[in-house]
């Protein structure tokens, strides 16, 4: 977080006219989600992410800026709860979500959609899932096909940074240990920064 003043100073949004305007605005959201990425395993990238992006940060910026932050947290976490990790899940995410998130950042480099729009649907989508049955009884059934949905994460991820939800869900639906969860979602998100 200490590295953040030289990142904001160096990169100033479209959207706002001054680096310190951009400062007051994004500094308080980047603190508040480390502590929530702290307290849950995520945070960093998912509340983070969309903050930049409709400040007028670019992608590529928002990604300088979050993915040190954010994967120095998951280490910090993971090195006091690693023997927790739910294995067979994080070789699953190696195998399937790791080549997925390599090629959605290939392809968000050969072609820039306009990923708020995408980020937007995404964060409602996870948002109205307890709210919504019929949302969660479809998250529920993609969940049935692990591996498909450990893909459909990659992508996402790769594309809006917005992976750590869909992670969250399938530890969760999956009815583990509330420890276990923890470091395993603890686990896929510092290999989801990694990359």
């Amino acid at each position: 977080v200490i590295g953040t003043w030289w990142i904001f100073s160096s990169q100033e949004p479209r959207s706002l006219s001054s680096p310190l305007a951009s400062f007051e605005l994004i500094y308080p959201v980047v603190l508040l989600a480390c502590v929530i990425q702290s307290l849950f395993g995520v945070g960093v990238l998912l509340l983070g992410t969309p903050w930049m992006l409709l400040l007028g940060m670019s992608f590529s910026t928002t990604l300088q800026l979050l993915l040190p932050i954010s994967l120095t947290i998951s280490l910090l976490q993971l090195r006091g709860s690693y023997r927790y990790v739910n294995r067979s899940i994080l070789r699953e995410i190696i195998i399937f979500g790791l080549p997925a998130i390599g090629l959605a950042l290939w392809l968000s480099t050969r072609w820039v959609p306009s990923l708020e729009i995408l980020v937007g649907l995404l964060v409602l989508t996870f948002s109205v899932q307890d709210r919504l049955g019929f949302v969660r009884a479809a998250l529920h059934r993609l969940l049935k096909f692990q591996r498909v949905y450990i893909i459909i994460m990659g992508l996402v991820h790769g594309v809006s940074n917005l992976g750590g939800s869909m992670l969250t869900a399938l530890a969760f639906g999956k009815g583990l240990n509330r420890h276990v969860s923890r470091a395993t979602i603890v686990a896929g998100y510092t290999l989801f920064a990694i990359i």
